[in-house]
């Protein structure tokens, strides 16, 4: 089974432009992003860790425990490769590296990469409400609103709050050129 730099590589190398249907990516990659997504969504804080180490792969783990405001060996616990699921075409034990090679050779992350970090920051951010939103959306028949209160031990009321659309980041990142993207408003806009 893969781990999240794997996923993560995988991702990268991913070139779907998002423009319509025809051209967005595999099967697989999509499955990847909810991989690393749900990988998220369960480890909040080590996300947050390993998408800094992502981003910015200049900075040590000494660099990057001062940033965070953690021990430097909680970092390197939260930077340990983990077998989380999902499919990957990319050998065993790429990972870091592979990301250490894209950004020295000045490549930035492909757009699917890019989004799978928005999603994966999103999910994290609000681990409650992406369970809630993988729960209600999974499957043929997707539970009523009184199903999905009472298996997460929230009011009804709450799961119709959790289960509004999310506005994942900057339209440039997610709509392709010529489409702005109806948003709501600044109180659904997630910026990471």
């Amino acid at each position: 089974m893969p781990n999240q730099y794997e996923i993560f590589s995988e991702l990268c190398a991913d070139h779907s432009s998002w423009e319509n249907t025809r051209n967005y990516p595999s099967t697989r990659v999509c499955r990847n992003m909810l991989v690393l997504a749900d990988f998220a969504s369960e480890n909040p804080m080590r996300w947050r860790t390993i998408q800094l180490l992502l981003e910015c792969p200049d900075l040590s783990y000494r660099e990057t425990a001062l940033v965070l405001e953690i021990p430097l060996s909680r970092v390197y616990r939260h930077a340990l490769p983990e077998e989380i699921g999902g499919e990957t075409m990319t050998m065993p034990g790429a990972g870091r590296e592979i990301l250490q090679n894209t950004h020295e050779s000045g490549a930035i992350f492909s757009l699917t990469a890019r989004r799978a970090l928005r999603l994966a920051a999103f999910a994290a951010a609000e681990p409650l409400r992406w369970q809630l939103l993988r729960c209600a959306y999974r499957g043929e028949t997707p539970p009523t609103r009184r199903r999905l209160a009472e298996l997460f031990r929230i009011s009804p009321a709450r799961v119709t709050r959790l289960l509004r659309v999310p506005h994942l980041g900057y339209p440039e990142d997610f709509f392709p050129d010529g489409i702005s993207g109806d948003i709501p408003s600044e109180k659904y806009r997630y910026v990471f």
